[in-house]
């Protein structure tokens, strides 16, 4: 049989759906026609997946056009998955390949929605287990004091729950199960023939608003499935997949309104479909540290929502099951559930090792031992007896008595500073910690660690490391007066070094020896080696922040010194124009980008600062100034050779025969230019005549004190005075290297005010029609991924997005934007204003504010059967 005669049936098929006009009824007769016929039962189950997903998109809201898209589609992918099927004796098939190609986009876009930052980031900050920890674990319990994990791995079912006080060491134990051999050789044994797949998520209260949410947790775990199987993605997410493919499918591209608009009820409901899919034999296995961990995203407390997920549709599914850990929590108990493994109550073994271990290889200990090894004993066992299965308090009972004998203690002075030390709580241990500090160093010790927890709140750029913590030369130089870097020369960093050393080592030597317990670095130096400026710096145990958060007020208080009021955000800043003050001269090779790097996450920080009373100090304006200048210095420099000339560039004519150089003008000609506009990010570069300024710059991320007090009462002429781009239009199309919430409405007023026109030209289209050309390129046919990444990393940041936005686009409109206006989107579409407000905010922003801003705009009539919402110019 021939490839058209194989196929002809679907071609057949699809053409009656394009020709005739079919009622409800017998379009249903017509899909039923289409999945009982031999072409369809031929399929392999993932193109029946795929042609499933493109029948079921029939809704009744769905209009014909739309309707007729799918069809096609689904008529499409059958012919050429029969063609695949004939390739395999004919030889490869173009339109086959073609089909392979839609579909790995089609999988690839869905992960994109999917994906965001710091899914892995705190399962890769959590301590590995200690030497021989936890290996009982993997040991057949003969007193019956916890569920044979080896055997719940191999053959069990449902949901493995293991509990722990708060210290306990639960998320270091997941860990190991999770990387542990004998946790995989089990669960092959479990799924037999079947394939594999395993995902896990490491909830983290103290992460970002995606790492301790329902949406987080979601989104990470069907992006670990479907990155290992993408033959599921149609199952999972047949909406989406339908819509993505019909476009490409049918010549487009791969975009769709609205996608990406995840609801926890749209990823619940995926999850549902991923563990009952019969599409494929598959075993599903799931990994949930923290459960304690999660908060709701409606801000509400309790945990009962997240313990009936995991109860209710993993724990029914044949294919799937999971091991979570938690705290011990009352909704547990109301539910009925009890733990498999009670992990303080087993741990009393390992921390009696990695207590005696530790102390063992302390000479200063061991010394102390042999002159009293009664009272070193004691020592021990006090440690041991009080632990009560925290091996937190182990960790940081060791690190006091090793302290304190760096510091001259005897044994007897120790014991008995330990035993008032330790209480039942960490929170009161925390806190006699903290009073324990002596006043001559509270106040940088209180500096320190409100940086450490101001500093997650500016990790929001892409041009910045997603190692997520700061550095120990980020922490060192944050501290103290800003008049300090305020009044720094630029210096070059061999000059710099030596007192920039000193002060990363006492600022460590301050965190390990004189307030311990706090902050740690991974990274430890030789006794004769100083401490590496770049050293990471992290939280000794979760725990850490809470406390902090819940103590903040007062530590402010303890981090005030004369002369000045420390503010953290102020500080972040103060350290970024600081290090940007000591670059090494000449500048190393390719430094556009770590300098973008500086200059964002001070422009992160000063945002922060502008929100708040801070805004008003002295320090803020002054500290920006700085900012400008030092950069404006550097980009001055890189303009220029080793012998302070300026670079020049070889002109050469077009047959290529006269070659002259132009003696650095155009050099000069940079040099005098703003070094805004000049970035190493293709998505930023643009050309000359834009005139970016640090005042556009500022627009940009939403510095609206600075913008204010640089409009002054003479806003107007500030706004004539800038050439090139408006100014209005930096607030309309907010930049890639920004977090997109940051553009306020009030951003926008003040603009306005000062006589900002949107309907003002520059290039091709007004500022109007710039933000509008914006909004649909980000929230249509780019599924409001960049400012689901840009503003957080949440849906409902993005939801946040489009609100404010939506509030500007009403600003605009009563100022005078023309609402009859077009864009032309990159892809070629030309698109009337009203259907690009239509497209970008329906799915995006509240009922009530897509009617409120929608109304504003003229119906249009388009005769009978038309809607008016979809008009393209």
């Amino acid at each position: 049989m021939t490839r058209t005669s194989q196929a002809g049936s679907a071609y057949f098929a699809c053409g009656r759906w394009e020709r005739e006009e079919l009622r409800e009824n017998r379009r249903h007769e017509w899909i039923q026609e289409l999945k009982t016929s031999p072409q369809f039962e031929r399929l392999d189950p993932y193109s029946k997946a795929v042609v499933t997903a493109l029948l079921k998109q029939r809704g009744p809201g769905s209009t014909k056009k739309e309707l007729n898209r799918y069809m096609a589609a689904a008529g499409q992918s059958i012919n050429r998955a029969l063609g695949r099927e004939v390739a395999t004796t004919t030889g490869p098939d173009l339109e086959t390949s073609g089909e392979d190609a839609i579909r790995a986009g089609v999988n690839g876009a869905v992960l994109e929605i999917l994906q965001y930052r710091a899914m892995d980031h705190r399962r890769s900050d959590i301590d590995n287990a200690f030497d021989s920890s936890l290996k009982w674990a993997y040991q057949t319990p003969l007193d019956q004091r916890w569920t044979d994990l080896p055997a719940w791995l191999a053959r069990g079912e449902g949901v493995y729950l293991i509990a722990g006080n708060e210290a306990s060491g639960k998320s270091t134990m997941m860990k190991y199960i999770l990387t542990n051999d004998v946790t995989l050789a089990c669960l092959r044994e479990w799924a037999g023939s079947e394939a594999l797949v395993m995902a896990s998520f490491f909830l983290w209260r103290n992460g970002t608003r995606l790492e301790k949410s329902e949406e987080g947790l979601l989104r990470s775990l069907l992006y670990s499935v479907l990155d290992q199987q993408p033959h599921l993605t149609p199952s999972v997410f047949p909406k989406e997949f339908a819509a993505l493919y019909s476009s490409a499918s049918l010549g487009g591209d791969i975009s769709s309104p609205g996608l990406g608009a995840w609801s926890v009820g749209d990823l619940r409901a995926a999850f549902r479909r991923l563990v009952n899919q019969t599409q494929m034999p598959l075993k599903l296995f799931f990994l949930v540290d923290g459960i304690d961990e999660y908060q709701r995203e409606d801000g509400e407390e309790g945990f009962t929502r997240i313990i009936e997920f995991f109860m209710q549709d993993i724990a029914a599914s044949a294919s799937a099951k999971a091991i979570i850990s938690s705290r011990p929590l009352d909704e547990f108990e109301k539910l009925g559930i009890e733990p498999q493994l009670t992990l303080h109550e087993l741990n009393r073994g390992d921390i009696d090792t990695y207590v005696r271990k530790a102390l063992e290889d302390d000479e200063a200990f061991q010394a102390a031992r042999e002159a009293n090894s009664q009272q070193a004993g004691s020592i021990v066992d006090y440690i041991l007896e009080t632990s009560n299965g925290v091996f937190l308090w182990a960790v940081l009972s060791v690190r006091t008595v090793t302290t304190k004998l760096a510091e001259g203690k005897t044994l007897d002075e120790i014991s008995e500073e330990l035993r008032t030390l330790l209480n039942p709580g960490l929170t009161e241990l925390y806190q006699r910690m903290w009073l324990g500090i002596t006043d001559t160093i509270k106040s940088r010790a209180s500096q320190a660690l409100l940086v450490m927890l101001a500093e997650p709140d500016i990790m929001r750029s892409k041009s910045e490391s997603d190692e997520g913590s700061a550095r120990l030369l980020d922490l060192a130089l944050a501290l103290g007066n800003p008049k300090e870097t305020i009044n720094l020369r630029i210096t070059p960093w061999a000059t710099a070094e030596h007192q920039v050393q000193a002060r990363c080592d006492q600022v460590a030597k301050d965190f390990t020896t004189a307030w311990p317990g706090f902050i740690a670095t991974n990274n430890l130096p030789d006794k004769k080696s100083s401490w590496n400026p770049a050293f990471r710096i992290h939280y000794c145990h979760r725990s850490v922040p809470e406390f902090l958060r819940q103590e903040s007020q007062a530590i402010l208080l303890d981090a005030k010194e004369e002369g000045y009021d420390f503010c953290p955000h102020i500080a972040l800043l103060k350290s970024v124009v600081h290090q940007l003050k000591i670059l090494p001269s000449p500048l190393p090779a390719n430094p556009l980008k770590p300098l973008w790097a500086f200059a964002t996450k001070a422009l992160l920080a000063a945002s922060l600062v502008d929100a708040t009373n801070s805004a008003a100090s002295d320090a803020y304006p002054a500290l920006l100034r700085e900012l400008d200048r030092t950069m404006q210095h550097h980009h001055v420099s890189l303009q220029k050779g080793s012998d302070g000339r300026f670079l020049e560039t070889r002109l050469q004519d077009p047959q290529g025969v006269v070659g002259l150089d132009d003696g650095g003008r155009d050099a000069r000609r940079i040099a005098d230019m703003h070094w805004s506009n000049f970035h190493f990010d293709p998505s930023c570069s643009h050309e000359r005549r834009w005139n970016d300024s640090f005042l556009s710059l500022a627009i940009q991320f939403g510095l609206r004190t600075y913008v204010e007090r640089e409009l002054g009462g003479g806003g107007g002429r500030v706004l004539k005075a800038k050439k090139g781009r408006p100014l209005l239009d930096y607030a309309l199309r907010p930049s890639p290297m920004a977090p997109h919430d940051l553009v306020t409405p009030e951003i926008v007023t003040l603009l306005l005010d000062a006589g900002a026109d949107p309907n003002e030209r520059f290039g091709r289209r007004t500022c109007w029609e710039g933000a509008l050309l914006w909004q649909y390129e980000v929230f249509v046919e780019g599924s409001g991924r960049a400012s689901v990444a840009a503003a957080g990393g949440t849906t409902d940041d993005a939801r946040r997005v489009a609100e404010a936005r939506a509030e500007i686009c009403r600003l605009l409109i009563e100022r005078g934007a023309d609402v009859k206006a077009s864009i032309v989107t990159s892809r070629g579409r030309k698109v009337s204003a009203r259907r690009a407000v239509d497209e970008a905010f329906r799915a995006w922003t509240t009922e009530k504010t897509f009617t409120e801003l929608i109304c504003l705009f003229p119906a249009v009539g388009l005769g009978a059967g038309s809607d008016p919402l979809y008009h393209t110019s």
